[in-house]
């Protein structure tokens, strides 16, 4: 029987990547038409869709609002980090690939728990050519709160 081991990304696996911060602010623009930022909040071990609710509560957006247009702003996030992610430079920890080659095989079955949302997880670790290695994973889209 496989072991399963999960890693997070940020702070895990990835000790810098450009563009995420990004798309939240391109998205509080184009979908509330605010100029916001992430670090409005304490954003640290909370899912994209948390802190997306937090800065927008900060910034006066009711929760009806919020809700009513939580999945345009998911899309919008991952359609403009998708789009510039390949051209993005993206920093591992030391020995990452070295610690994934060697759990890649039969006795081990390596997946992700998030809080990015899905596609910009896959494109932030395709970018670092280390996605390959992650067969399933709980992302940042599924639910609001990462225990979930």
């Amino acid at each position: 029987m496989k072991k399963l081991i999960l890693f997070d990304i940020d702070g895990t696996l990835v000790a810098r990547h450009e563009g995420h911060n990004e798309a939240f602010a391109v998205a509080f623009k184009e979908v509330h038409g605010i100029n916001a930022s992430i670090h409005m909040v304490d954003y640290h071990g909370k899912t994209d869709q948390q802190i997306i609710r937090d800065v927008l509560k900060v910034c006066g957006i009711s929760q009806d609002a919020i809700d009513a247009k939580m999945d345009q702003f998911m899309q919008v996030m991952c359609d403009y980090y998708v789009t510039v992610g390949p051209s993005l430079t993206t920093e591992l920890f030391d020995d990452v690939t070295k610690t994934l080659d060697a759990l890649d095989g039969d006795d081990y079955l390596l997946g992700l728990v998030t809080g990015n949302l899905e596609p910009i997880a896959h494109t932030k670790l395709g970018r670092a050519d280390i996605d390959k290695y992650f067969k399933l994973g709980g992302f940042g889209n599924e639910a609001l709160d990462r225990s979930q």
